[in-house]
């Protein structure tokens, strides 16, 4: 007997993945990327920035759903995703996230972060950014409230730029 209602693959984030990474792991290419961002709008804002720990919804791997959007309308990224060794198919060009106008109803400035128990401002930049490397941008953004990086105290909100 099929389980025509296969239990849903998911996958958490950790640093160092990408979306076409990620396509090429559990859809076999990675231009499925934008599969896995259509299916994880709620999660993902944009397709270059993955929150560490995140939880995402795999698409199932067998047919090719179209894209609304047509991947051929995006403009390539700085970068391009990488293929494995061997393979037939060259790097695939990875597409700017849509920019949505600005409206009355998109909040407006920087994003805010609220300090938990036992958080620093590199784990905050894993969790904003997906790279902690970035803490130093989000200190110099709260020198207003942080005078060391160790200042940081829970219920505290931090400005993300």
């Amino acid at each position: 007997m099929v389980d025509l209602n296969p239990p849903e693959r998911t996958h958490r984030i950790v640093d160092g993945d990408t979306l076409p990474n990620l396509a090429q792991r559990y859809l076999g290419r990675p231009d499925r990327y934008q599969e896995i961002f259509e299916r994880n709008r709620d999660v993902l804002k944009n397709p270059e920035i993955l929150p560490i720990g995140a939880e995402l919804r795999i698409p199932p791997s067998g047919s090719i759903p179209a894209i609304e959007s047509g991947a051929a309308s995006l403009a390539p990224l700085s970068g391009t995703a990488a293929v494995a060794e061997g393979s037939p198919q060259p790097p695939v060009p990875l597409p700017k996230a849509p920019v949505a106008p600005a409206t009355a109803a998109q909040p407006r400035g920087p994003r805010r972060y609220t300090v938990q128990p036992g958080d620093n401002l590199v784990d905050i930049a894993r969790k904003m950014y997906g790279d902690g490397r970035r803490h130093e941008a989000l200190f110099d953004a709260n020198r207003r409230v942080l005078r060391t990086p160790g200042d940081l105290k829970p219920g505290m909100v931090l400005v993300v730029p």
